[in-house]
């Protein structure tokens, strides 16, 4: 009986060892090893390139250094914020030649200071147009103007390329329709000397042109909307339509009146 109780406990001891065996083969696994960033990943990282400012954020940027060197009276520091080819008001510039505008600007008036206060920035197909109040003090007096630059972007940056404001558009918008009519008045009424007196008015949907002459007047009227032009003959208080079946129609003539359509809009 002895015997047969030591040979029991043997098994048991033996089955718990086992069993202690096991478990401390498990508590003996690898333990996870903690993530470890690699100093490549953060050279890369660091080095990215950052974020292309907002073009809008950069137009505004560009407003600022603009007036800043028109109040430093520098030329040659607002000469870079300008295209190679400038719309300046109205006309076709080299940056040279809008410099030199400037310089004489600043030139006339040595103590002049201006403040931009931006109304808003548009983003278009070629670039960001700017608009915004424009005051200018010249002798102790301000007077403020709406304005507007259209800016563009040329390789890594931003460069004016077109400056102007509303006022003077305006006046360009009526020359450049006076002129077309007037062309198309000497031409259908078979004038052929250029002294001419004209009066040119838009109500923003219609232009009328009054042409005064020695022997009296000539009329032409434009409507914007429609396209249409009706002419009055001198001593003639009926307006006709000018078009294919008109008596003073030609091949001349069609040109003048496409060139009415193109530039009384």
């Amino acid at each position: 009986m002895r015997g047969e109780r030591i040979e029991a406990l043997s098994s048991v001891t033996v089955r718990r060892l086992a069993c202690f065996a096991i478990l401390f083969g498990c508590k003996r696994e690898t333990p996870p090893q903690p993530i470890q960033t690699s100093s490549a990943s953060v050279a890369v990282s660091a080095s990215a390139p950052a974020p292309a400012p907002d073009i809008a954020t950069e137009a505004r940027e560009l407003l600022v250094t603009w007036d800043r060197g028109f109040n430093a009276h520098d030329a040659d520091a607002l000469a870079p914020l300008y295209a190679s080819s400038v719309r300046y008001y109205g006309a076709t510039l080299t940056r040279d030649e809008c410099k030199s505008k400037v310089a004489a600007f600043i030139g006339t008036n040595p103590t002049s200071s201006q403040s931009s206060t931006v109304e808003g920035v548009a983003t278009e197909p070629d670039g960001v147009r700017v608009t915004f109040s424009k005051a200018i003090t010249i002798a102790g007096k301000t007077t403020r103007y709406p304005s507007y630059l259209h800016v563009a972007r040329t390789g890594r940056r931003l460069e004016i390329d077109e400056e102007s404001d509303p006022t003077t558009d305006k006046n360009l918008h009526i020359t450049t329709c006076e002129d077309a009519l007037g062309e198309l008045a000497r031409v259908t009424d078979a004038l052929t000397h250029t002294g001419l007196r004209s009066e040119v008015t838009h109500d923003g949907t219609k232009w009328e042109a009054h042409f005064y002459r020695s022997h009296g007047t000539s009329d032409i009227y434009f409507d914007s909307k429609t396209g249409v032009i009706t002419w009055a003959t001198t001593g003639s208080d009926i307006r006709e339509p000018l078009n294919e079946s008109s008596p003073q129609w030609s091949p001349g003539v069609r040109v003048l009146v496409d060139a009415v359509k193109a530039k009384c809009k």
